[in-house]
């Protein structure tokens, strides 16, 4: 594995290759600081989507973001792969204690700007709301790709959204 790396960087000459070279397994690819896998073509709820998450390659799990520099990583990936016509589902939810996003593996989502969309009240809310209703978050496509809640089974006129799913 070392001769390969050696070897994109002779081959690569003065580009500047991406924080992680290796690592990643199929079908999970460097964005950022993660491995990650964005299917825009799969699309199912919440629930469903983890599921699909821990069977890709030697397993994965919908992505947790660990900040603002890694979120705007994966919306340009999204825009610059042509990937912006789909939600995506993440990996935080507010299941347990409402009001209060949290990851999977139980820490903090972080709250208010850069993250959150605003709505358009006149009080320009930051998301999210406190409503038993919508208690999973994703990323979406129609307020830049920051993120939104929502029912965990997309049920409310929604098209069923995406995985963004990370390599565990």
């Amino acid at each position: 594995m070392e001769r390969l790396t050696l070897l994109s960087a002779v081959i690569c000459g003065l580009c500047i290759l991406p924080a992680i070279t290796e690592g990643c397994m199929l079908p999970f690819e460097p964005i950022g600081t993660q491995c990650l896998y964005v299917d825009p073509l799969e699309k199912g709820s919440f629930f469903d989507m983890r599921l699909y998450c821990a069977k890709q390659g030697a397993g994965g799990k919908l992505v947790k973001i660990p900040d603002a520099t890694q979120l705007a990583e994966i919306i340009a990936y999204i825009k610059d792969s042509g990937l912006d016509h789909a939600h995506y589902w993440i990996d935080a939810t507010d299941v347990d204690h409402e009001g209060l996003f949290t990851w999977g593996d139980g820490s903090p989502v972080p709250t208010g700007a850069p993250f959150w969309r605003y709505d358009c009240d006149g009080a320009y809310t930051l998301r999210p709301h406190t409503d038993t209703n919508s208690n999973c978050a994703i990323l979406d496509s129609e307020y830049h790709y920051l993120m939104s809640d929502i029912s965990c089974m997309a049920d409310v006129g929604e098209i069923p959204f995406s995985p963004i799913c990370e390599q565990i």
